[in-house]
C-alpha cells in the first residue's frame, strides 16, 4: 500500500490470486485453505492496527472492531472488496504506547471512557517520574561525596 502512496487501497484481487476452479474436489479444498490462511494474516494485520479490511457496504474489520470477525461467515473471507490503511484512532501506535505503560491490551476497549481515563492518569504518573528523576540527576548524584556524573553528563 505505501507504494501506491497514502489513502490508497489494495483491491481483493491484488492479494489473493485468483485461481481457476476445477470441479475436481482437492483442488477446491487447497482454494478454501489457502483463502483461509490469507484471510487469517489479514486479520492478524488489522488486530494489530496495520491495516483495515473493507466489504461492499460500510461493513468493515479494523483493531477497533475486531470482536466482529466472530461474526464473519465463511463467505466473507474471500468476498472483501479492498484492505486500506486504518482511520480514525491510530491504533497501532496506541498499542505501542499501552505496551510501555504496561497497561493490559488484550482487554483494550479504545470506545470505554473508562480505558481513556486508565490511560491518561498512567500517562501522567510516568511523566511525573520522568521529571521527578531529571530534577534529582540535574542536581547530581553522588555517593560518599564522589560525584557519579559530570555536570554534562547531568544536564543531559
Amino acid at each position: 500500500m505505501k507504494e501506491r502512496g497514502q489513502g490508497s487501497v489494495l483491491n481483493r484481487t491484488d492479494i489473493i490470486y485468483a485461481i481457476v476452479r476445477h470441479k475436481i474436489s482437492g483442488i477446491l479444498s487447497i482454494l478454501t485453505l489457502t483463502t483461509s490462511w490469507e484471510f487469517l494474516v489479514l486479520c492478524a494485520l488489522a488486530y494489530k492496527g496495520d491495516i483495515e479490511i473493507c466489504w461492499s457496504g460500510s461493513k468493515a474489520l479494523s483493531a477497533t472492531n475486531i470482536e466482529t470477525l466472530l461474526n464473519l461467515s465463511e463467505e466473507d473471507f474471500f468476498t472483501f472488496q479492498h484492505i486500506k490503511e486504518p482511520q480514525g484512532i491510530p491504533v497501532k501506535n496506541l498499542k505501542a504506547l499501552l505496551q510501555v505503560l504496561a497497561y493490559p491490551i488484550s482487554h483494550l476497549n479504545l470506545k470505554s471512557q473508562r480505558t481513556i481515563t486508565r490511560i491518561i492518569t498512567e500517562a501522567k504518573t510516568r511523566v511525573e517520574i520522568v521529571v521527578r528523576t531529571k530534577s534529582v540527576v540535574a542536581q547530581g548524584l553522588r555517593c560518599r561525596n564522589v560525584a557519579l556524573l559530570t555536570d554534562d553528563q547531568a544536564q543531559r
